[in-house]
């Protein structure tokens, strides 16, 4: 009795349905992934912007805090541009002007003078600010948010040019933000114009 020959299990190729369903599937995680992230990271960025303006809320409404305190409680934080810290950091000097009166409340020097008045180091020891304030680093420079030393520009005691190098962290760049004293931003080809760069050449010398 002649027995018939086992037929050989034939292997499944995957088929055009399933291949099209694979890489359907890899484009939406390619899509969809970056927006969980997002979403993931945007909580957790609130909470900490929540918690610092807590610690700094606390901060300002001790009796004992300096009284600039209050001026920068949102400096740096999310809450608030770039832009608007410039200008919170100029309400800060003018109320500081106000306070100190005289012909030259704010020194006519380096970022760490400014810094060191505000901070008590002035004719009739005010101190302004804490040590610990947002726009201070470790050294005691006025930082912006991406911890970059600022760049002040003096036309005279009472008008005062704040410049930060922006995200790039490079001063006397495209991103850069500067503040004129009159609360105007320079923007576009004046950012880097010759005459400002030659009036603040001595930056580039430190």
């Amino acid at each position: 009795m002649n027995e018939s020959p086992q037929t050989k299990p034939q292997e499944r190729k995957p088929g055009t349905g399933s291949i099209i369903a694979f890489i359907g599937l890899a484009l939406a995680i390619a899509l969809v992934g970056p927006c969980v992230v997002r979403r993931i990271e945007g909580p957790q960025q609130h909470d900490r912007d929540a918690r610092v303006g807590g610690e700094r809320h606390e901060a300002v409404t001790n009796k004992n805090a300096p009284v600039g305190s209050a001026a920068l409680v949102h400096y740096g934080t999310s809450s608030q541009s770039a832009e608007q810290d410039l200008t919170d950091l100029s309400h800060a000097f003018d109320t500081f002007s106000l306070l100190l009166k005289g012909s030259d409340p704010l020194p006519l020097g380096a970022n760490e003078d400014i810094g060191n008045a505000l901070r008590g180091r002035n004719r009739t020891h005010l101190r302004f600010l804490p040590d610990d304030a947002p726009c201070f680093n470790a050294q005691g420079q006025i930082v912006d948010r991406w911890q970059t030393p600022m760049f002040f520009h003096a036309i005279d005691h009472a008008r005062l040019d704040i410049r930060s190098a922006g995200p790039d962290k490079k001063m006397w760049t495209g991103d850069d933000i500067h503040r004129r004293y009159d609360g105007q931003f320079v923007k576009g080809a004046a950012l880097n114009a010759p005459s400002l760069f030659e009036a603040t050449k001595d930056y580039h010398s430190r």
